[in-house]
């Protein structure tokens, strides 16, 4: 049984291309602090940008604490994450999208589902806080679109 869905949109004025790989291999620049597992001084967040690829958080004193997989990898188009807990059981899936608009403007889709019949906020999950995705979201399309001001679609 399907658990609680969270979406949320944003628009990036970047073209799709852009926007999916700041996404993917420049998290570290644009992922807030409050969002993190550990809450311990971060030196970077890691995804493994291939199906079957670690996602973690490396803290400054070297810890590595696993977030989950990629789960899926379309490059330009489609990514989805695995939610794990510290024990490894899956929290959640995270599916992001990304549809070109025009050649500068990109749609980013996410999609938030619990792995089971109980709420997300239930989970303990830092990714599951109501404020969560849209915080991020905003972090991540002023990365990938520095000069524009992000619009938020909640």
């Amino acid at each position: 049984m399907e658990g609680e869905n969270l979406k949320h949109e944003i628009e990036v004025r970047a073209p799709a291309a852009h926007a999916f790989s700041v996404f993917v291999d420049e998290m570290s620049g644009w992922w807030p602090f409050a969002y993190t597992v550990s809450k311990d001084p971060l030196a970077k967040v890691v995804m493994e940008p291939r199906l079957g690829g670690s996602w973690f958080e490396l803290t400054v004193s070297g810890r590595r604490i696993p977030w989950g997989a990629v789960a899926a990898f379309t490059p330009e188009t489609h990514l989805g994450l695995t939610r794990t807990g510290s024990d490894g059981h899956p929290l959640s899936n995270i599916s992001i999208w990304f549809r070109p608009r025009s050649a500068k403007l990109t749609q980013v889709e996410l999609q938030h589902q619990a792995a089971c019949a109980h709420s997300i906020a239930e989970d303990g999950d830092p990714l599951s806080q109501p404020s969560a995705w849209p915080a991020i979201l905003r972090e991540y399309a002023e990365a990938a679109s520095p000069t524009s001001r992000a619009l938020l679609n909640a």
